[in-house]
């Protein structure tokens, strides 16, 4: 029978792209290093973009997540996610 679950339901030939996840997050911010406090974790390593609105003006930074540690704050589970910039 088509349909089944064993059967394909999808197939990726020899592609690339990118996956863009806008997550709202409060930032504390350094000369080098960014704390972001998340509802979701982060995975060490991984590269991401932060847009930041100042001034009306957007900027956007190249970091890479150090560590993502849970918290509790106000009474729920967050994520301490420690950012380093990247040139």
């Amino acid at each position: 029978m088509c349909g089944r679950r064993s059967d394909a339901r999808f197939v990726i030939a020899n592609s690339e792209g990118v996956l863009r996840v806008a997550r709202d997050v409060t930032i504390l911010s350094t000369d080098n290093e960014m704390v972001a406090l998340s509802r979701e974790p982060a995975t060490y390593g991984d590269k991401m973009t932060v847009d930041m609105v100042v001034d009306g003006h957007v900027h956007r930074i190249a970091v890479r997540v150090e560590e993502s540690l849970p918290i509790v704050t106000g009474g729920v589970i967050r994520y301490q996610i420690r950012l380093s910039r990247l040139n």
